[in-house]
């Protein structure tokens, strides 16, 4: 949206042809397309900030990320080869795993893998439940902040609809999150239930597989916690892809030294992040007119 549309939709809103939905759902969805921009645009550039002040704790960020992430990555490969290796000793005739016990760790690595897609769905909503907690918070303020100016009862009205409904989401999102702490609960349970036959199942065969087990085991542990881990380091790397383009593409910024330089390899999506930028802030000022 540009000021020329603003204007005339403004100027309607006024006059009682207000769609506040229609705009905070565009505001909403363009909002999406803003993060995305400025995510590319903080990707795209970053590496050219060593010596941007004002960027310095998301660059040196970056760089830390970049570094943790190859130590992993070497340390993963390293630890397949390992695996590999310890594998092909256990497939031999002489140091064969008993049936049930190769079952119990086939049943054991899908828990934990379960588990941890359970985490990461976990961690989604409760920043989602976070986003919410501060939308219900503005929604407040802007009650009472209306009723101190004297708002007319309709909009008051308004915006006590807002707040009902984003409790009413925030409920719902509530007990979405209890059912999953549940299920983390029930899936840990299994976990040490099946570790548990494991160790017994381990007791009864000879000594060098039960060296292989224990090694083949940690291996595998330590694996999933590599992948865990890198999936930790790209949602960070993201944030911080998205916070370097947020300020390099505000308007706001844009006439500060060093800016125009550091992203003209990228002004048209710049351009765009900064278009979309404008039309977020013109669709919500609509929604609340």
């Amino acid at each position: 949206m540009n000021a020329f549309s603003f204007f005339f939709k403004a100027l309607a809103a006024k006059v009682g042809f207000s769609q506040a939905r229609h705009h905070l759902r565009i505001a909403s969805d363009e909002a999406l397309l803003l993060k995305e921009a400025e995510g590319l645009v903080g990707k795209m550039t970053w590496k050219k900030l060593e010596n941007f002040e004002d960027l310095t704790n998301e660059y040196w960020g970056l760089r830390q990320l970049d570094n943790e992430e190859k130590k992993l990555r070497e340390e993963l490969v390293a630890n397949e080869k390992r695996l590999a290796t310890a594998e092909d000793k256990a497939a031999q005739p002489e140091t064969r795993f008993t049936p049930q016990l190769e079952e119990a760790q086939q049943r054991l690595d899908a828990e934990r893998e379960k588990l941890a897609g359970q985490l990461r769905q976990l961690d989604g909503k409760l920043r989602e439940s976070e986003r919410i907690r501060k939308r219900f918070n503005g929604f407040k303020l802007k009650l009472a902040v209306l009723k101190a100016e004297g708002a007319p009862d309709d909009q008051l009205a308004d915006v006590r609809q807002q707040i009902d409904d984003v409790k009413k989401e925030y409920v719902a999102l509530a007990a979405v999150v209890e059912g999953e702490k549940r299920a983390i609960e029930n899936t840990e349970a299994i976990i040490e239930t099946i570790e548990q036959e494991e160790m017994n199942l381990t007791a009864q065969i000879t000594r060098h597989e039960r060296t292989l087990t224990v090694e083949i085991a940690t291996i595998r542990r330590r694996l999933v916690d590599l992948n865990a881990r890198l999936v930790v380091i790209e949602s960070d790397r993201k944030r911080l892809h998205e916070d370097v383009g947020h300020f390099l593409c505000s308007p706001d910024n844009v006439g500060k030294p060093g800016v125009k330089e550091n992203i003209k390899d990228v002004a048209p999506v710049a351009a765009r992040a900064r278009s979309l930028s404008r039309s977020v802030s013109l669709h919500r000022r609509l929604a609340d007119m």
